[in-house]
């Protein structure tokens, strides 16, 4: 496997979230079109809407056939392995239909920055105060927002591409499960997506950036499975 470093997982996540945003990947439709179709599901309920969201793109990510299958449609012109650039895309495309359904623009690269930051789960409030942003306790995500500038959003994109490289390009037992594949991979990946999906509900819902461990009080009754 070619070593992936970051800037590879940089243009990895921007490939996944313009595949995601729009009709990219041919008979999946957009981040936008998933979103719309859970608020027709559960009309009203918000957080329904999440959790159905994040039922869906467990399974997608948990089924290592359709990982792969979708690898075929997502050919990058760097040297990323295409279950990491699946899995990422599933992630991508239901953090961006969370954020699409609590009100925000998709198109808008500071949203686009948050749903990058996300993809590190618990780890996100370190990520963004490590590219220089100002956490508050009391964070509220249109402050931030409105305060984001290129060079921040640069930055944290870059310190996310370089935290991913870690742990999927080291080589030995520092390596990350997914890049296993089977089954085990697929119950790593659906475990990692859940993550994604609690914190870009904390993040775009409850307008927070979580605190040390993603919080589940966001759920209407039991966790997504």
């Amino acid at each position: 496997m070619s070593d992936i470093t970051g800037s590879k997982i940089q243009q990895a996540l921007e490939f996944a979230y313009e595949k995601a945003i729009t009709t990219g990947i041919p008979g999946l439709g957009s981040a936008i079109d998933m979103a719309e179709s859970c608020k027709e599901r559960y009309p009203g309920d918000l957080i329904m809407q999440a959790d159905e969201l994040i039922k869906r793109q467990i399974a997608k990510s948990a089924a290592s056939g359709f990982v792969t299958g979708l690898g075929g449609f997502v050919t990058l012109p760097v040297a990323i392995p295409a279950n990491l650039v699946s899995v990422l895309y599933i992630q991508i495309k239901m953090a961006a239909a969370i954020a699409h359904l609590a009100g925000h623009d998709v198109k808008n690269d500071k949203v686009k920055t948050l749903v990058f930051a996300s993809i590190l789960g618990d780890r996100v409030k370190d990520i963004l105060k490590e590219s220089g942003v100002d956490v508050a306790a009391e964070f509220v995500i249109q402050k931030m927002v409105s305060g984001f500038t290129v060079d921040t959003m640069l930055r944290v994109t870059r310190v996310v591409g370089y935290r991913l490289a870690a742990q999927f390009g080291v080589k030995g037992p520092g390596k990350l499960v997914p890049l296993l594949g089977g089954v085990i991979g697929g119950v790593i990946d659906a475990v990692w997506t859940k993550t994604v999906g609690r914190t870009a509900k904390r993040i775009f819902i409850d307008g927070r950036i979580p605190d040390d461990k993603v919080r589940p009080e966001l759920t209407n009754d039991k966790d997504p499975a």
